[in-house]
């Protein structure tokens, strides 16, 4: 599997956080490494600030728009896929990424969208870095 899935705060992204992505964007684009493809939820705020960054650095963007289109940011994405509610276009963008990056607005907290994916993704063993708003990794 060659994607990154993104989960991320629709508050937008610090600074700091999209620093740090855009260094973990070019080292997974390595050789070695052979990432490609970048999955986001297409949402306001750091979805699409992800994705718009991942752009730069040469991955094929898929959408994964949610069904409520409230906070849509409609990014033109090389793909999109099927509308899916929140909770399953999350599990979605998990389920077809080799890493997940999460870039949450604060710590953890039970009511969050970003911290449910990432709580998923831990329990199906998938690769989670989580970007701190200050930029340190977890």
């Amino acid at each position: 599997m060659s994607s990154i899935g993104i989960t991320a705060t629709r508050h937008g992204l610090t600074d700091a956080q999209l620093a740090t992505l855009g260094r973990i964007l070019i080292d997974c684009t390595a050789p070695l490494r052979g990432f490609n493809t970048f999955r986001h939820g297409d949402c306001v705020g750091g979805d699409v600030q992800a994705a718009a960054e991942a752009r730069l650095y040469g991955y094929r963007i898929v959408g994964h728009p949610p069904s409520n289109p409230r906070l849509r940011a409609w990014f033109p994405s090389d793909s999109t896929l099927p509308e899916l509610d929140y909770h399953a276009r999350n599990r979605s963008i998990v389920d077809a990424s080799a890493l997940i990056i999460a870039c949450p607005d604060g710590p953890e907290r039970e009511r969050s969208g970003t911290w449910s994916t990432v709580r998923y993704a831990r329990k199906t063993n998938a690769r989670v870095i989580v970007i701190m708003p200050d930029g340190s990794e977890s």
